[in-house]
């Protein structure tokens, strides 16, 4: 676990992440949810799938992202490595997005 030096070991800004993120998917979700209620069956599965595929590709986006910094541009000391590890989140997000928009979960 990341530790800032405070003696605790998650930061502010990561509970702020991991808070949002819970919200996001719980919204998306909810919405799923409810449009399944009121007979639109595909768009809210669809949104179902788009609450969780998002945000594992955006994980896995900045894993591949991480691993870029690492070992093409020699580490975080980069100027342009967090420029690039925000891409690859993003990049990851939105093919999870594409991903639960065309193959919805049955």
């Amino acid at each position: 676990m990341y530790d800032d030096g405070t003696g605790g070991g998650l930061s502010a800004g990561g509970a702020i992440l991991l808070l949002s993120i819970g919200i996001y998917v719980t919204i998306l979700w909810q919405a799923g949810k409810a449009l399944e209620r009121h007979g639109y069956a595909l768009a809210g599965t669809r949104l179902c799938t788009i609450s969780v595929s998002s945000v594992l590709m955006g994980f896995m986006g900045g894993l591949a992202g991480g691993a870029f910094i690492v070992l093409v541009l020699g580490g975080y000391s980069n100027p342009a490595a967090m420029r690039v590890h925000w891409l690859a989140i993003f990049i990851g997000w939105a093919k999870g997005v594409l991903d639960g928009w065309r193959k919805p979960i049955s």
